[in-house]
């Protein structure tokens, strides 16, 4: 196997879902593993494993369709952390594109990429990332194509990947 991005390689001695021992594992799944040799201390939170010759592609930018919960804005420009299985970083919505409010609103709003997705709204966006991270679109992946997004802390939204921009460096 391989860790990415970090190209760490290792040798699985055991493998175990939900405290039991399995030989193998699907993409999205949770997993615990215990390697041959000891590559612990390299190892840290948000890496992606998959089989050796293999290479994922990280992205840091994304097109995304992000729910504001109630009481809470997401404003363009704005600093906010993502947080997508195990991954976390920092970030900023780049653009919106459209805006809708499923309780006022008849159908979405056209935006001209600035702008503030206020509560209880959806927005079609783009998000950059400051390092890059693994995703895959929802309606490939889920478990790797939804989010949270917080601010300063909080939780200020939801969201769903669209798009992957492979790539990218923002």
């Amino acid at each position: 196997i391989v860790f990415e991005p970090m190209g760490i390689k290792g040798v699985i001695k055991e493998l175990h879902v939900a405290g039991r021992s399995v030989q193998s594992v699907c993409a999205g799944q949770n997993a615990g593993m215990l390697l041959e040799e000891n590559h612990a201390v390299s190892l840290r939170r948000g890496l992606v494993c998959m089989p050796f010759g293999q290479k994922a592609s990280s992205s840091q930018k994304i097109k995304a369709r992000v729910f504001c919960l109630p009481e809470s804005s997401i404003a363009s420009g704005e600093e906010i952390t993502v947080i997508c299985s195990s991954q976390e970083s920092k970030g900023v919505v780049s653009k919106i594109f459209d805006k809708i409010n499923p309780i006022l609103d008849h159908s979405p709003i056209a935006v001209n990429g600035s702008g503030v997705i206020g509560s209880s709204e959806a927005a079609l966006v783009e998000i950059s990332f400051s390092n890059p991270m693994f995703f895959e679109c929802f309606t490939d992946l889920p478990h790797t194509g939804r989010f949270i997004v917080s601010k300063n802390g909080r939780v200020a939204g939801v969201g769903v990947v669209t798009g992957v921009v492979i790539g990218v460096v923002a």
